[in-house]
């Protein structure tokens, strides 16, 4: 659910032809989809191990005061596009009656 998420919504922002522009913030991510801290640090440290999103860091002092502080935001990479398209089984289409 939330890589389709995150899809949709640089689909919407931006298509597949230009960089990813949108920032998402965590408080967003965690909001939408009830994740604990725990459970939204595993997550964006897997999406960043796979190039898939640029965090934002809040700055060097804070990431050493609060350890997940680099994942407090960030945006999709040009290549997280192509590779949630990828992973996307396709659509089933509708059957008519």
């Amino acid at each position: 659910r939330i890589l389709d998420y995150l899809k949709e919504r640089g689909e919407a922002l931006g298509g597949s032809d230009r960089p990813i522009t949108f920032v998402v913030e965590r408080e967003e991510l965690m909001g939408l989809f009830d994740l604990s801290r725990a459970d939204y640090t595993l997550l964006v440290s897997d999406l960043d191990r796979l190039n898939l999103i640029d965090p934002r860091r809040l700055s060097y002092e804070d990431a050493w005061k609060e350890r997940d502080a680099l994942y407090e935001r960030f945006r999709l990479t040009a290549l997280s596009l192509g590779f949630l398209g990828a992973v996307t089984p396709p659509a089933v289409p509708s059957e008519k009656s």
